[in-house]
């Protein structure tokens, strides 16, 4: 079961490096990522604070048609702009994250679970909430996945571009060359 399930998204072939959350890190991990992007068995690059067995973390939210005082918790995914092209994820509704949207910053892309939960036959265009520090828009609404252990039920889960918190780069390696590019 476990071998033939689908996860939402295409693990295989990938690597997580951990990098250390000092500043300097933060400046670097672009200049890092793309240098990584330069050896021709590295597919995509990206940085994020997931990965796939590592947990989400929590946070309270808003949106359209609930009061801002009521107290709601979703799985939070602060990405880069290439998460979803390196992760293999499917976008049902609306589209991924792009550098070529300044709002995008401000921006959130939420899974299809979080669209049932609240409701919404349509998650384009409606605003969205983040403990008040991330306001914005929904952009678009990806595929469910699978980002804890599969005896768990899948949560409603939000992505969101925040530089400051990736801590991890996912490298994916062309399959017929991993020990030779590890």
């Amino acid at each position: 079961f476990v071998t033939k399930k689908g996860l939402g998204l295409y693990e295989g072939h990938l690597i997580h490096i951990h990098l250390n959350h000092s500043a300097e890190a933060v400046l670097k991990r672009n200049i890092l990522k793309y240098e990584f992007l330069n050896y021709a068995n590295v597919t995509a690059a990206s940085a994020s604070d997931f990965y796939p067995g590592k947990p989400t973390w929590n946070n309270n939210y808003w949106h359209e048609g609930v009061r801002t005082d009521e107290y709601r918790m979703i799985g939070c995914i602060p990405v880069d702009y290439d998460f979803i092209d390196t992760f293999q994820m499917n976008i049902v509704e609306g589209r991924g994250f792009s550098s070529n949207f300044s709002t995008d910053e401000n921006a959130f892309i939420i899974n299809e679970t979080a669209v049932k939960e609240f409701g919404w036959k349509s998650a384009v265009g409606k605003d969205f909430n983040i403990s008040n520090w991330k306001i914005g828009k929904i952009i678009g609404v990806v595929q469910d996945f699978h980002f804890d252990s599969l005896r768990r039920k899948i949560d409603p889960v939000v992505l969101y571009i925040d530089p400051p918190s990736l801590k991890y780069i996912s490298l994916r390696i062309r399959p017929e060359a991993i020990s030779q590019t590890l």
